[in-house]
């Protein structure tokens, strides 16, 4: 599952992230990750959450799986999105 996740430095630029690569714990194409995470990842070592250095995740992969949540949340109880967490 693929997403384009906007880039926080508002110039328009995004990553790709898809939450489905690396048996789930996702992938994204930004520096932070493609450097310290993915090398994390590869030598399978234990996984600490962000924003501790030592981590498996970025902030794009968590932004997606953040609106992922959202989504089904939204979805269990039968509403849009967006009327309870704004415009995504």
């Amino acid at each position: 599952m693929r997403f384009n996740v906007h880039s926080a430095d508002g110039d328009g630029s995004f990553y790709l992230v898809d939450v489905t690569e690396n048996n789930g714990i996702g992938q994204c194409s930004c520096p932070d990750f493609v450097t310290r995470c993915q090398s994390r990842i590869d030598d399978k070592l234990p996984f600490k959450d962000y924003p501790d250095p030592a981590r498996q995740h970025c902030k794009h992969i968590n932004a997606a799986l953040l609106w992922l949540g959202k989504m089904v949340a939204a979805r269990s109880i039968n509403k849009d999105a967006s009327v309870i967490y704004g415009q995504s």
